[in-house]
């Protein structure tokens, strides 16, 4: 259902093999489906979750009898699945609950990453027109707002680890994410000839905005 897939064609789609149930997919392929037992003693046939995409992504590619309008809504789901559905699940493991506060923290979460697309557009347009070097220069923020490399900070994001004591790991993502885009939009608003300079008083103000006291406890 999240697909937007109509249940007439899983079902035509679900072939019965020696070795059990299977969905055929317009392009030949199959995925497994297991048999769970559902009300008044009967059983639904469902897919693994680590599936999704790979089902997903090979409808796109061969949609078959799928119109326009139904591949538009599997673009949907997976842009739901990745960003929202794996949170979660993880988090609900961790809480045992999904609560509206929790949907609210995504949904801000999200609307960051969003909002950080243009930020990030105009930030590489600017260091690839004086330095084509935009890996260094990202990394450049990333350490001076965090102490981090930008793929360190992220994975630090990803799974919330390390020392209570270091302020850095319970930066919130959200926010890091703000201040990113923040120094970037400093750091062309500034327009200084030396990208050194420049990078270097972006960082020291979006870390007084942010209060950003990388050897302060959290």
């Amino acid at each position: 259902d999240l697909m937007g897939i109509p249940a007439k064609y899983l079902a035509n789609w679900m072939i019965e093999t020696e070795e059990g149930y299977f969905l055929k997919l317009p392009s030949g392929n199959v995925f497994k489906l297991i048999s769970v037992n559902a009300n008044e003693r009967n059983s639904i046939k469902v897919f693994e979750a680590s599936d999704c995409v790979g089902i997903a992504k090979d409808l796109l590619k061969y949609p078959g009898v799928l119109k326009k309008t139904k591949t538009s809504s599997i673009i949907d789901f997976l842009t739901w699945f990745h960003v929202e559905g794996f949170y979660t699940q993880a988090y609900s493991l961790i809480n045992r609950v999904y609560s509206d506060r929790d949907s609210q923290k995504l949904q801000y979460w999200k609307q960051n990453r969003q909002l950080g697309i243009p930020c990030r557009k105009d930030y590489s347009s600017y260091i690839h027109s004086q330095d084509r070097q935009h890996g260094k220069w990202t990394n450049v923020i990333y350490q001076g707002l965090f102490g981090f490399k930008a793929a360190e900070m992220k994975q630090i994001w990803a799974t919330q680890a390390g020392s209570a004591n270091i302020a850095r790991n319970h930066i919130p993502e959200a926010m890091g994410l703000q201040a990113v885009c923040h120094c970037e939009r400093l750091v062309i608003l500034l327009g200084l000839d030396n990208l050194w300079e420049a990078h270097a008083e972006a960082i020291r103000l979006t870390r007084k905005k942010f209060r950003l006291d990388l050897n302060s406890a959290a």
